[in-house]
């Protein structure tokens, strides 16, 4: 696989990830920094006239080479702070070296 310029990460965020919920039904959460990554985000509109709507959804991109962190299922909405605002974690793919079952990278989609 190609090389990551480490200079191209600008980027860095922290993940709150549930944890669980309290005798109140407070849920509590342990926060993770991610850095650096590349936070790729976009928003668009979809539909027409009056049946237009937003989707905001962006991809964070984690290179295991620079951020040694292991992503797993229970990283599924969890919550994403930039700085700026919050989002939600839809969805989680890892990206595999051809050869080996060494994970390369994440793509975490978040809304």
């Amino acid at each position: 696989m190609i090389a990551i310029d480490k200079r191209l990460l600008v980027d860095s965020v922290i993940v709150k990830i549930i944890q669980k919920k309290d005798d109140w039904g407070k849920e509590t959460y342990q926060k993770v920094s991610l850095s650096p990554v590349r936070f790729d985000r976009k928003s668009a509109t979809v539909g027409t006239a009056n049946q237009r709507s937003w989707s905001k959804s962006s991809t964070i991109f984690v290179y295991t080479r620079y951020c040694s962190m292991t992503i797993d299922d229970s990283w599924l909405n969890a919550i994403v702070d930039d700085g700026d605002r919050e989002y939600k974690i839809t969805s989680i793919t890892p990206v595999y070296y051809p050869h080996n079952r060494k994970i390369f990278s994440y793509e975490i989609e978040v809304v």
